[in-house]
């Protein structure tokens, strides 16, 4: 008998409607945008992003969110290399702006695009 393995999409797509689930609930007081926006920029983090997307892998899952290993949420078992960014606005003088350019962040999306062609 030939055992089927689940995709990452597979997983993933569960993970994400699980974090949107939560997510609905939690903030559904929030009726401005702008104050969403800003719960957005100030009460949440990568690393929180990190955590729920990794979450349902329990002890199969290594987190790297920082250092030499570069890939977020490692799963050796089902060879499933995830990097995560949440790319949100940071206070910058009298206004908000990206913390991190383009620049800084290429390098993982040409990771994904090498990956996936």
């Amino acid at each position: 008998m030939v055992k089927k393995q689940a995709t990452i999409d597979q997983y993933l797509i569960s993970n994400c409607l699980f974090i949107i689930d939560e997510f609905n609930e939690r903030f559904n007081y929030v009726n401005d945008k702008s104050e969403l926006k800003d719960i957005a920029d100030s009460g949440f983090s990568e690393a929180d992003l990190t955590v729920r997307l990794g979450y349902p892998f329990r002890q199969m899952a290594k987190f790297n969110m920082q250092g030499p290993d570069t890939r977020d949420i490692i799963v050796d078992s089902k060879d499933f290399l995830i990097e995560v960014k949440f790319l949100r606005n940071f206070q910058r003088g009298g206004g908000k702006a990206n913390k991190i350019t383009w620049k800084e962040i290429k390098k993982d999306f040409d990771w994904l695009y090498t990956e996936i062609s």
